[in-house]
């Protein structure tokens, strides 16, 4: 059974004035030795998860444009290689549109998922592992 490696980095990289070309770089190198050390295994690399700009949810600003960036070329990296998947995990923290964070769904830090959203993601990571696993059996 292959096993199934879940790839979260990146966040704090933008906040400490890493540049969104430098912060792909170093998630990409990471994707790319684990595919040499783990050739048989699956990797997936969840998105950079939004971070409001502010207690209002907003995502206008630098950082948003730059985590956006990044998860889009991201996307595009996994694609090329067969045990390489990206989850976007977006639609768990932001409105419908992707304008806006909703509220109670950060800590009172408005970096960490809440304790509820913390619970949601990780029920949605297990269902992606398991029709993972299960399309790798068949």
């Amino acid at each position: 059974m292959p096993k199934v490696w879940w790839i979260l980095i990146g966040t704090y990289d933008l906040t400490n004035h890493c540049s969104a070309e430098a912060t792909l770089m170093g998630v990409v190198a990471v994707v790319e030795e684990m595919l040499w050390q783990r050739p048989n295994d699956i990797i997936v690399i969840n998105c950079i998860l939004p971070r409001p700009r502010n207690k209002m949810g907003s995502l206008r600003g630098k950082l948003w444009i730059k985590t956006d960036w990044i998860n889009q070329r991201l996307e595009c990296f996994a694609k090329g290689y067969s045990n390489v998947e990206y989850y976007d995990a977006s639609d768990l923290f932001l409105n419908k549109d992707h304008s806006k964070a909703i509220k109670n769904h950060y800590a009172d830090d408005w970096i960490h998922p809440s304790a509820f959203r913390t619970q949601k993601w990780g029920e949605a990571i297990v269902e992606k592992v398991e029709g993972l696993i299960h399309d790798k059996r068949a």
